[in-house]
């Protein structure tokens, strides 16, 4: 049952409007047009957050791959960095919702504020080594404040949707409608990064800078593959749309030309197959990879062939040998900086340097290793493991019963497992543009478990 407030909260929340109402007009009039257009922007987020969370929650879906983005910080460490402090507006959406929603639930009494779920722990657990490691870091000198302020912010702040996706939905047809907007940005971002392909370039999503991210795109699109594909091994309903739908998606997956994205996949589809109990579709992919390794330019598109020959074919003259080949000069800095990594670890092992103290790595796990130490690590694996429960529970409350959520589940059980190797050479658990639809499927994966235990064993109509 939806909660009110209580009189003194409603005088709160009046008094908070009248400041805004008086203030925001004055400090609007000394800024420029762009920034007090976000800053309006933010501030409608806020308020909309805190009378109905879930239109803050279609929002953040929308703002997830369709918002613009700023380098506001470059980051401490001399030689060693790479990258910039890079903010989006669904950053500071998320931040301004957030806060929107933690203000609602601490001046309604009956809301809670955090659900209990086998992730809470982990989380927690996980933010708290981040934050250590980055305070320890501070004090050494080693991490910018504010630098590494923003950095591990940015690394907490996907568990905001999870607990208030949990926190404000109370019924199956929300989830359908989250999906539904999901899956409809999804196919508005490959139509936009369809229109690339002409231009001979990797594709990127909208909004995405200079020079745009195609990784991160192939981990985005890879994660929806996976959801999508495993609504279509078990729902019939729909399926010829689907699959069409899965193609309209697949095309811009392979003009990323993401060589972690590419790998990536292959495990993806096989886990898929696995979970959902597909065995032809395994003994089908594997002949299919056979003749790709045999015959790669008859099974495999140009565009992938070519982008997979170039770590050969274009070798750096200093570069180590892979396979007994030289490999290019981008795999080659992947390695190099792999093998600096393992160095940094060994200096700081326990608690690691803090977050952004040692600089730019393009490896989630040698990144969290690195920044964190063993610490940060062994949370981060048993935030892993917690998130497969989350997953395997789902699946096996809908098997034999509801094919789209079983779909749904197994689908993010493969895309999770897809996610972990596109990691390998990818910091893609800190990616904003796939970590917000990650949390927000893994709260719909959560509640759906919810759903099917108080629902017991009756079979759902429609798919």
């Amino acid at each position: 049952m939806r909660a009110a407030t209580t009189a003194s909260p409603q005088v709160i929340v009046l008094l908070l409007l009248g400041g805004l109402a008086l203030g925001v007009p004055y400090f609007m009039s000394r800024v420029e047009v762009g920034v007090a257009f976000w800053i309006a922007a933010g501030l409608v987020a806020a308020v909309v957050a805190f009378l109905r969370t879930e239109f803050a929650i279609y929002l953040l879906i929308v703002a997830m791959l369709l918002s613009p983005e700023v380098a506001v910080a470059q980051m401490a460490g001399g030689e060693r960095s790479a990258k910039g402090v890079t903010l989006r507006f669904d950053d500071i959406l998320l931040v301004i919702v957030g806060s929107a929603w933690f203000i609602k639930t601490a001046l309604v009494k009956e809301l809670n504020l955090l659900v209990d779920t086998p992730l809470n722990k982990p989380v927690f657990l996980y933010g708290i080594s981040c934050i250590g490691s980055t305070l320890l870091g501070m004090a050494a000198g080693r991490v910018s404040p504010v630098t590494g302020s923003l950095f591990t912010l940015k690394y907490v702040e996907y568990f905001i949707i999870f607990w208030m996706v949990i926190n404000a939905t109370y019924d199956e047809r929300q989830i359908r409608r989250y999906l539904a907007m999901l899956f409809g940005v999804a196919l508005v971002v490959s139509v936009v990064a369809v229109l690339q392909v002409p231009s001979g370039l990797r594709v990127t999503a909208p909004f995405q800078g200079t020079h745009g991210e195609p990784n991160t795109l192939g981990g985005y699109l890879l994660f929806i593959l996976a959801l999508l594909g495993g609504i279509i091994v078990t729902a019939k309903k729909h399926r010829l749309f689907l699959l069409g739908f899965f193609g309209v998606l697949l095309v811009p997956f392979v003009y990323t030309m993401s060589r972690a994205s590419y790998v990536a996949f292959i495990p993806m589809l096989y886990t898929l197959f696995y979970v959902t109990r597909r065995r032809m579709l395994i003994v089908a992919l594997t002949v299919a990879l056979l003749f790709a390794v045999m015959v790669p330019s008859v099974v495999l598109p140009s565009v992938v062939v070519t982008r997979i020959a170039s770590t050969f074919t274009r070798p750096y003259i200093k570069a180590p040998t892979v396979f007994g080949r030289k490999v290019d000069i981008s795999t080659t800095s992947r390695i190099q900086s792999f093998f600096n990594a393992v160095e940094a670890f060994q200096q700081k092992p326990i608690f690691g340097w803090g977050v952004t103290g040692y600089g730019f790595i393009d490896s989630q796990y040698l990144r969290t290793l690195v920044e964190t130490g063993l610490v940060g690590i062994c949370v981060f694996v048993f935030l892993v493991y917690r998130i497969f429960q989350t997953g395997w529970n789902a699946l096996h409350a809908f098997r034999d019963r509801e094919p789209l959520y079983y779909g749904l589940s197994g689908g993010f059980i493969a895309g999770t497992v897809g996610l972990l190797v596109h990691g390998i050479g990818t910091n893609t658990f800190i990616l904003i543009r796939v970590m917000e639809p990650f949390w927000l499927v893994c709260a719909l994966i959560f509640l759906l478990t919810r759903i099917a235990s108080l629902r017991g064993p009756s079979v759902a109509e429609g798919y």
